[in-house]
């Protein structure tokens, strides 16, 4: 985010960003934001371009399209159950703001993204990746996270500051682990705009704190996978669990994001921990959200 405005504007901006990631499906505008927020109008919106640098419903039509070429790479679903699932009225409206955000149409990105997933596939360090799958439920999780924007290279930053706020405070308890959570793709989302929440498991009734976020990671079924080796190739065990596995296994996302998930006592609260953690081979599970009970190719 950038530097401007108060911590509790800061604070405020971050629990909508939240709410508005779990109803994009619905028809919430910036006057929705604006009242889950507290905030008047005028000032909510001003408050929203400081720290996040585009409007509230510029946000919002960014995700939904980001979310609707997800849907259009990764199933196959019509175009116009897409635009319908998007919030479009027509698949006129829907194309039309699609080519305007991406500079292609949505069968055009259609086809560069199955590229994209089918290019990864291929790479020899992504087939090496592969690890034995299992199917579970996940309980609903209430977390505590610094939320992270920009390239993913940087993300151990927000796992340093996360680390820090959790030690000073001492909630890092022996039954507690800590969670990243990665919202966007690559070749779908610019690198100034993805998103990534370093979390940590905190009591029910924890409340936020100052750039600390409160939130739910959605209970239900997942595809789980153990990880043990060094921690930069966890990015390949993900790159062959969602374009490897995933294509093949019949089942559809519904609707959270997928996280890995590892025990809070290693969780780095410096750039010293940060390195040393790096250095070790490392043991995480990761939970893609899948079903089959879920329409194809729709992620709303």
């Amino acid at each position: 985010m950038k530097d401007d405005g108060s911590f509790r504007d800061r604070q405020r901006v971050l629990n909508v960003l939240t709410y508005a990631w779990r109803r994009l499906e619905d028809a919430i505008d910036s006057e929705d934001l604006a009242s889950q927020a507290g905030l008047s109008l005028t000032h909510f919106h001003r408050v929203f371009l400081q720290v996040m640098g585009e409007t509230p419903q510029a946000h919002l039509r960014r995700l939904r399209l980001e979310r609707a070429a997800l849907a259009l790479c990764h199933g196959d679903a019509s175009v116009a159950d897409v635009a319908v699932a998007a919030g479009y009225d027509s698949r006129e409206g829907f194309t039309r703001a699609f080519t305007e955000h991406f500079g292609r149409s949505p069968m055009a990105l259609r086809d560069r993204g199955r590229k994209y997933v089918a290019r990864v596939a291929a790479q020899r360090g992504v087939r090496r990746a592969a690890m034995p799958v299992a199917f579970g439920t996940f309980p609903a999780t209430r977390v505590a996270f610094w939320r992270h924007y920009g390239p993913y290279r940087y993300v151990g930053r927000a796992f340093i500051e996360l680390g820090r706020w959790a030690q000073s405070r001492g909630l890092l308890l022996s039954d507690a682990s800590f969670l990243g959570v990665s919202y966007d793709q690559e070749w779908v989302t610019p690198a100034r705009h993805r998103r990534y929440d370093a979390c940590l498991t905190v009591p029910a009734d924890f409340a936020g704190d100052g750039l600390i976020g409160v939130q739910e990671i959605p209970g239900g079924s997942y595809a789980v996978a153990e990880y043990e080796g060094r921690p930069f190739g966890l990015l390949n065990a993900w790159k062959w669990l969602t374009f490897c596995w995933y294509p093949a296994s019949g089942y559809h996302f519904w609707g959270p994001c997928p996280f890995d998930l590892h025990p809070a006592a290693v969780l780095p609260g410096s750039r010293t921990e940060l390195l040393a953690l790096a250095a070790r081979s490392i043991r995480c599970r990761i939970y893609l959200p899948v079903s089959r009970n879920i329409a194809p190719g729709i992620l709303f």
